[in-house]
């Protein structure tokens, strides 16, 4: 009896790991068949009224052009605009203002941890919880790792990335506790490629990418165990983007012209507003970066090396 029970005991737990390994094949083909639908059919658009969107970086570039394209197509959203440019944050909400948008704006530097905490405070007070967090703010120094100025690299990294852990844990609290909200991220491509004159910044944004999956796994099993995706991730991964932050920088794509590598800051946004909408993942700008992402997935990396230096150069000139 003992033996035809032990026999029986193993069955069932063989049995067990099949059911679960059937299970995760079928989970893994509605995936790719979702994936493969959403090709054709995009994901409908949320509406944005009613959130409270805080953007950091919102003086300039991308963080510019997404506050007035929000003001103008979404004047039901409230803006909370923070950057360390007092002026220029100023004529941004100004600007937004006189588009019906309700704005607030704030001045800080996000690497401090100390003011962050302090002004989400009164964030908090004066406009209310943030639902839509959009970790906007970052900073290119283009130069080789051992001519770069020390305190260079560490701004780089600051901004780009630890910052990021600051603001973070000052507004993610009010999402898990309300099982609302969404957390946006502009990174890079360069998340996932590195070249010369940038090691501060391509660590930053590889960072970006490894910290958000870590962040999105704690909130698995915490926010609710029926239904854990009420708080939203975007991370944006866009090229080349001409803003005054990218000053200085030269590419060199070969068949090309300079001027038709840069990404438009206007259109930046607008694609973006549309990822938020549609709860992407992931938005690659442009579109077909896809392809050389898993292009470098597949392939060795010298090989890989040896083709992106045959198609891709970039210098920089000082200010």
């Amino acid at each position: 009896m003992a033996e035809n029970k032990e026999i029986s005991e193993k069955v069932l737990t063989v049995l067990k790991v099949i059911g679960e390994v059937l299970l995760m094949l079928l989970y893994g083909l509605y995936c790719y068949a979702n994936l493969l639908f959403r090709v054709f059919v995009p994901a409908p658009k949320k509406s944005l009224d009613g959130e409270i969107m805080l953007i950091t970086g919102s003086s300039t570039g991308i963080g510019r052009e997404a506050v007035l394209q929000l003001a103008k197509n979404h004047s039901r959203t409230t803006l909370v605009l923070w950057d360390w440019n007092d002026e220029e944050n100023k004529k941004t909400a100004s600007d937004a203002k006189k588009l019906g948008a309700k704005i607030f704006a704030y001045q800080l530097d996000v690497t401090d941890r100390l003011k962050v905490e302090e002004t989400a405070k009164k964030v908090q007070q004066e406009v209310g919880d943030v639902t839509i967090l959009w970790n906007n703010a970052g900073i290119v120094r283009a130069k080789d790792l051992i001519n770069s100025k020390p305190e260079d690299l560490e701004k780089t990294v600051q901004i780009n990335l630890i910052s990021q852990f600051w603001t973070l844990r000052a507004f993610l609290p009010s999402m898990i506790q309300n099982n609302h909200g969404h957390i946006v991220t502009t990174a890079s491509l360069g998340s996932f490629f590195g070249y010369k004159y940038g090691a501060a910044y391509f660590a930053a944004k590889f960072g970006i990418r490894g910290y958000l999956e870590s962040v999105q796994d704690e909130l698995r099993p915490r926010v609710h165990p029926l239904n854990p995706n009420k708080i939203k991730f975007t991370t944006i991964f866009p090229s080349f983007i001409k803003t005054p932050l990218t000053k200085g920088v030269i590419l060199n794509v070969k068949g090309t012209n300079e001027k038709d590598v840069w990404l438009n800051a206007e259109n930046v946004a607008t694609v973006i507003i549309d990822g938020i909408q549609r709860n992407l993942e992931k938005v690659i700008i442009p579109k077909g970066f896809e392809l050389v992402i898993l292009f470098k997935s597949l392939t060795p990396f010298a090989f890989f090396r040896a083709v992106n230096n045959k198609l891709f150069d970039g210098d920089y000139k000082e200010d």
